[in-house]
């Protein structure tokens, strides 16, 4: 239901700052495979924004087709953050001043705004009734940073466990025993 719908909206905004960088750390000469490899990923991310949105009206209600605001919207990006990501910054067409304001971007799949309830804004989801999809996706953020952190938690606690039983494991029955610990952690992740 709603709560998926919200969860894969939250994926496409992953998604898209993924492409972003993934783009930015190409810098501006591609070869014809890149500019392939481009193109399908800005096809899929098309197909699956056009899903969202045309689900969005489940779930929205029937304002959201009368709600024109988020088309006209271009998505301003940090390009001082931007080129901080891994990206090629040894363009010597750029100043660094440039990095200092946000730049806008030309309409692409990675540059659209998504219909998420976060993007519409608090006031107008209690003016269509449907506040109660706003705490359902904060409360998804809320949890979606909580699993990260407990993943980033037990990843660190099998890297120790790795390191203090395993490498210094003496015989098979001591590494047979330490790589238990380490597999235990791992039943936690799954």
């Amino acid at each position: 239901g709603a709560a998926t719908w919200l969860a894969s909206g939250i994926t496409l905004e992953e998604v898209q700052v993924g492409l972003l960088i993934d783009m930015k750390k190409l810098g501006k000469w591609l070869t014809n495979i890149q500019k392939l490899a481009i193109t399908r990923r800005h096809d899929r991310l098309q197909g699956q924004l056009d899903e969202f949105v045309r689900v969005a009206v489940t779930f929205l209600g029937n304002e959201f087709d009368n709600y024109d605001q988020l088309d006209g919207m271009t998505v301003m990006l940090d390009t001082a953050a931007l080129y901080s990501v891994g990206s090629s910054s040894d363009d010597p067409d750029r100043s660094d001043e440039d990095e200092d304001y946000d730049l806008p971007v030309e309409f692409n799949p990675e540059t659209m705004v998504i219909p998420l309830l976060s993007n519409i804004g608090v006031e107008r989801c209690a003016e269509w009734g449907i506040d109660d999809l706003v705490l359902q996706e904060i409360l998804l953020r809320r949890l979606e940073n909580d699993v990260l952190h407990a993943i980033r938690v037990n990843l660190a606690d099998k890297a120790m466990l790795f390191h203090a039983t395993v490498q210094l494991a003496k015989s098979q029955a001591q590494s047979t025993s330490a790589w238990a610990c380490v597999h235990s952690v791992d039943k936690i992740l799954h």
